[in-house]
């Protein structure tokens, strides 16, 4: 049977993340955590670990948090798990995690849930390095990018590796659901959570998410940089 169509003004107004917050000035990632958890409203507990994230979100939902680089996706099946045995399955079990803790250390307990198909909604806010350490390259950092660990210089031409595609990845897990999304088309973006949050078993979101400090843009054009990485084809929607 088709799922019914869901669309922008089915995602309530109410905010779900309080007012200010300590991110850098233009940080894309804490407009990602702002319109995600916006998406999935007020009956959607949080996950984090060790990322700019839990300095940045503010929010009105339960929160967790583990200094465990690699554990998001085993907290998200633990507390999952939790939810059911006390009969709250409606709740939203999600976790907003930079690539580092998803694509790196991460990525083998990340693969496991989805394999196991546990009944979690996965958020990766990519910008594409481990950018709260100081901008040090990840698997998510594209070909030749320059960043702390992959200088450009007389000897260093930047990353010598492809981005490692994630999404495709754990697409091949046969999971129920996974999509990529920027935050520079915030309605596409919101529509495909709420279309989301109703589907029981494990989902993964791969959303593009620029950082002025680490990539060297004014904060001003983080949504006009993530605008163009889609137009220009390196982020697929």
């Amino acid at each position: 049977m088709m799922r019914k169509k869901i669309g922008i003004r089915d995602i309530t107004k109410e905010e779900a993340v309080w007012p200010g917050n300590p991110a850098c000035q233009g940080c894309a990632g804490s407009l990602v955590g702002r319109l995600v958890f916006k998406a999935l409203g007020r009956n959607s507990a949080r996950v984090e670990v060790a990322s700019c994230a839990p300095g940045f979100m503010n929010i009105r939902v339960p929160s967790f948090y583990s200094p465990a680089f690699e554990g998001a996706a085993a907290f998200l099946t633990g507390l999952s798990r939790g939810y059911k045995l006390i009969g709250r399955e409606d709740i939203v079990v999600a976790g907003l995690i930079g690539d580092g803790g998803t694509v790196d250390i991460g990525f083998q307990g990340l693969s496991a849930a989805a394999e196991r198909n546990e009944n979690i909604f996965f958020f990766t806010y990519d910008n594409e390095a481990y950018m709260n350490t100081g901008g040090q390259r990840s698997s998510a950092t594209p070909f030749l990018a320059r960043t702390a660990t992959t200088p450009v210089g007389k000897t260093s031409r930047g990353k010598m590796e492809d981005k490692k595609n994630v999404p495709m990845i754990i697409a091949l897990h046969r999971v129920p659901y996974v999509a990529t999304a920027s935050v520079a088309y915030p309605e596409d973006l919101m529509e495909k959570i709420t279309y989301a949050k109703g589907i029981k078993g494990f989902k993964f979101m791969h959303i593009n998410a620029p950082c002025p400090t680490g990539w060297g843009v004014e904060p001003k054009d983080s949504i006009k940089v993530a605008r163009l990485s889609v137009e220009a084809g390196p982020w697929n929607l």
